[in-house]
């Protein structure tokens, strides 16, 4: 797949559309993918809140200590927003 298929993911993350992240995702969309700012899906979702996202990402197959443009992790950038637990659940069933 390719940038076209991650150009819709990040659409979707943008609008906070569940149906069409989902959709984003089974027609290819990267879930490590990143932005044109350098930032990962699980971030971004995280810094909307989208939790449901963010567990579909992680479910999905992203991982949970993805870094950002400043080297931030996931795991630091999702705390606040109450998904924290989510990742570490995610890390010890790898």
């Amino acid at each position: 797949m390719g940038a076209l298929e991650d150009e819709a993911l990040f659409a979707a993350i943008a609008e906070g559309n569940l149906f069409k992240i989902k959709e984003a995702i089974a027609g290819g969309g990267d879930v490590n993918a990143r932005n044109s700012c350098d930032k990962a899906a699980l971030i971004i979702v995280a810094r909307q809140r989208i939790t449901v996202a963010a567990r579909l990402l992680l479910g999905k197959g992203t991982g949970p200590m993805i870094e950002d443009a400043k080297g931030g992790i996931a795991s630091e950038r999702t705390y606040d927003a109450g998904i924290t637990g989510t990742l570490y659940e995610t890390e010890k069933k790898r």
